[in-house]
C-alpha cells in the first residue's frame, strides 16, 4: 500500500497549493521532469523538490526562492533564485520525502510572513533583474543583431 504525503507546491504561477504525493516518481511527474533533485531547509526538516535546470525556458518562482531563504540562514543576495513549479516535502533522516505535518505547514506560512521587508524587498529585486536578463537574451537569440536592419547601403553602390 501506497503512503500519501501531503505536500506544498510552489508553483510557477507564485502560488502556493497544498497537493498529496505518493513518492518521488510522483513529484517529477509534479515537476514535469524525470530529473529531479532536493536542496534540504538548515534544520533539515523540509525538502525542495526541483528540476535542475538553472536557465532558460522556466519562469522564476518567487515564493519558493523566498522560502527557501526563509528556511535556512542564507543573506538576502545568497539563495539562488528557483525557477518552475517547486514541490516542498518534509524528510526523513535517510533524506526520503515525507508528509507535512499541521505544524510544519503553519511553519512554512509563517516563515513567509517573518521575512523582514529588507530581505524581501532584496529577493525581489533580484528577482526582477534575472527577469530582465532572460528577456533580453530571449530577444538576443529572436534578433542577434537588431541594428544591422536599420543601416543599409544605397541602391547605386
Amino acid at each position: 500500500m501506497m503512503m500519501l504525503m501531503r505536500s506544498v507546491l510552489a508553483s510557477h504561477n507564485q502560488e502556493l497549493y497544498a497537493i498529496v504525493v505518493r513518492d518521488t516518481a510522483d513529484i517529477a511527474d509534479r515537476l514535469g521532469s524525470c530529473h529531479i533533485e532536493a536542496l534540504s531547509s538548515s534544520d533539515g526538516r523540509y525538502q525542495f523538490w526541483l528540476t535542475p535546470s538553472l536557465r532558460g525556458g522556466r519562469r522564476l518562482n518567487a515564493p519558493a526562492t523566498k522560502l527557501l531563504f526563509a528556511l535556512n540562514t542564507f543573506r538576502a543576495i545568497q539563495p539562488p533564485l528557483l525557477r518552475g513549479d517547486v514541490v516542498i516535502t518534509s524528510r526523513t533522516t535517510a533524506g526520503t520525502p515525507a508528509a507535512l505535518s499541521d505544524e510544519q505547514l503553519r511553519g512554512l506560512l509563517e516563515s513567509l510572513r517573518s521575512i523582514a521587508r529588507r530581505a524581501e524587498c532584496t529577493i525581489e529585486r533580484r528577482i526582477r533583474q534575472a527577469t530582465r536578463a532572460d528577456r533580453r537574451a530571449r530577444d538576443r537569440a529572436v534578433d542577434p543583431e537588431p541594428w544591422r536592419q536599420d543601416f543599409r547601403a544605397p541602391a547605386g553602390e
